[in-house]
């Protein structure tokens, strides 16, 4: 999904994808907790682009980014834990 929020600076979009994965992490459900991850990619206008495919690019590929950082730092708790 997408997230548009004008005039947001890069601080103030680092500090609502925190807010969003806070917020997967530990989704109720009738039956229960379920664990989710959330990869996220921002850009902001007009530094990462000034128009939406340009934005929508490179949030695309920030998100690619983020999940394989998250998918490194899974794997390297994992082994500290062996």
């Amino acid at each position: 999904f997408v997230v548009l929020i004008p005039e947001a600076t890069p601080a103030e979009t680092r500090r609502l994808a925190a807010r969003i994965r806070t917020a997967l992490y530990a989704v109720q459900t009738p039956t229960g907790e379920i664990s989710v991850s959330a990869s996220v990619g921002a850009a902001c206008s007009p530094d990462d682009g000034a128009d939406a495919r340009s934005l929508l690019h490179v949030a695309d590929h920030r998100m690619y980014q983020d999940k394989f950082q998250q998918r490194e730092l899974e794997s390297l708790q994992l082994a500290l834990e062996d």
